[in-house]
């Protein structure tokens, strides 16, 4: 009986620390995929239209500021996919709970334009 508890206990322990290490891995691949994937020459606007994005919805970039993110544009002036000319915004952030908050506020594209986000 108590090598049949034994285990039972070994056999609930593994599978709650399997569990554990799954959580933090998929914690981990939602963060890395979502500052390394890739965004394509179609998708991206010339550098100025991506500028004037930023520079008319300076409301927006102030509430995710005030979330403690910080909002650049990443110009792809050389790049091997002949993407040389184009844009995209980059969002950096802090914790997971500023990455749901902001991508609840701007969706999927930032006015029209593709974003990267990056924990910093």
């Amino acid at each position: 009986m108590l090598k049949k508890n034994a285990i039972i206990y070994c056999v609930t322990f593994g599978a709650l620390v399997l569990m554990i290490l799954c959580g933090i891995y998929l914690y981990y691949q939602s963060a890395v995929y979502e500052a390394t994937k890739e965004i394509a020459c179609i998708h991206m606007s010339s550098v100025g239209v991506v500028e004037q994005t930023i520079s008319e919805h300076k409301d927006v970039i102030s509430e995710i500021e005030k979330l403690g993110g910080i909002v650049s544009i990443t110009p792809t002036f050389t790049n091997p996919k002949g993407c040389a000319g184009a844009a995209f915004v980059v969002i950096y952030y802090s914790t997971n709970t500023q990455r749901k908050e902001i991508k609840k506020m701007i969706g999927d594209q930032f006015f029209g334009h593709p974003y990267r986000m990056i924990n910093m």
